[in-house]
């Protein structure tokens, strides 16, 4: 027995009221989702944070051994700090001024003393130029140090909830260690392959309907639009932000429903009946044989 075939438009009606009816199906994400590792290997000392934690941005999250870059630290830090090296090449520098003067002033002083006690200034002034230099170089140390001190220390770059752990104190790591996992799910994102067709009358802010699996529908905002659709599928990744003050866990089947965007002002114009070439012929006034005759008699 042959089964009937359905028209191609019977079906294409079908699909369109149930995408509508139903929404895109999508799932949700986290907006911020981080793993993190050590950028040098090293002893872990210090894992200060837990699994379901809450974390600030900076807040530091585990340490490696540090106490030899500590010590280098302070010393440095001492050494960016001391000016006597520039004040005492200062004082130099003043009692050396003062006496090339007095030589110039006696009047006596040989050329070669003259000479000399200038050449000791200079000397002097070069001396503090190079302790100016040392101490700059210090500071640069100090900075350094710092920097090398940081990268022992792994602090959450956003605000977020520990959701895994992968070592613990005590563990050695190295740069491919994955050491944390911090996901952030106020807002959620969801990520909905939308047909090309429609994606195209999308724009960015533009709101946009969540249903979740209870049932529950929030607002949202289109906040990313694809500039490179999937060919196989036909469709264009958007991206929605909505907002989850209670929690609700990413990863979760949704479906979203986009609101028709803002329908113009000017409405078109009316459009005017299209007039068969019988119905031209109709429209055109009919010339009577008696209105002729008529033309004629009045010539005549």
């Amino acid at each position: 027995m042959r089964l009937p075939i359905l028209p191609a438009t019977l079906f294409v009606l079908t699909m369109a009221t149930f995408a509508s009816a139903e929404g895109i199906p999508a799932i949700t994400k986290p907006s911020q989702d981080v793993t993190l590792s050590f950028s040098r290997p090293g002893l872990v000392i210090d894992v200060p944070v837990k699994e379901g934690e809450v974390v600030k941005k900076g807040q530091l999250i585990a340490r490696q051994d540090d106490r030899e870059e500590l010590a280098a630290l302070e010393s440095d830090k001492y050494k960016a700090l001391d000016t006597t090296k520039i004040s005492a090449q200062q004082a130099i520098l003043d009692q050396k001024k003062v006496d090339f003067d007095k030589i110039k002033a006696t009047g006596v002083s040989t050329r070669f003393e003259v000479d000399n006690a200038k050449l000791e200034v200079t000397i002097a002034e070069a001396n503090l130029k190079m302790a100016v230099f040392e101490h700059e170089q210090d500071g640069r140390k100090y900075e350094q140090s710092k920097a090398a001190v940081d990268r022992l220390r792994l602090n959450s770059p956003v605000d977020g909830v520990v959701e895994t752990l992968m070592v613990k104190s005590g563990e050695g790591v190295d740069q491919q260690t994955k050491v944390m996992r911090i996901v952030n799910i106020d807002p959620l994102w969801v990520e909905a392959p939308v047909k090309l067709v429609q994606a195209k009358q999308l724009k960015l802010e533009q709101a946009a309907a969540v249903t979740f699996s209870d049932q529950t529908t929030r607002t949202g905002r289109i906040i990313h639009i694809a500039s490179v659709a999937d060919a196989a599928s036909d469709t264009l990744l958007v991206r929605v932000e909505v907002k989850n003050p209670v929690k609700t866990p990413a990863g979760e089947r949704v479906t979203v429903e986009f609101s028709k965007p803002a329908a113009a002002n000017t409405a078109p114009a009316a459009a005017q009946p299209r007039l068969t070439a019988n119905a031209q012929d109709a429209a055109k006034p009919q010339s009577h044989p008696s209105d002729s005759s008529t033309q004629q008699e009045s010539s005549q």
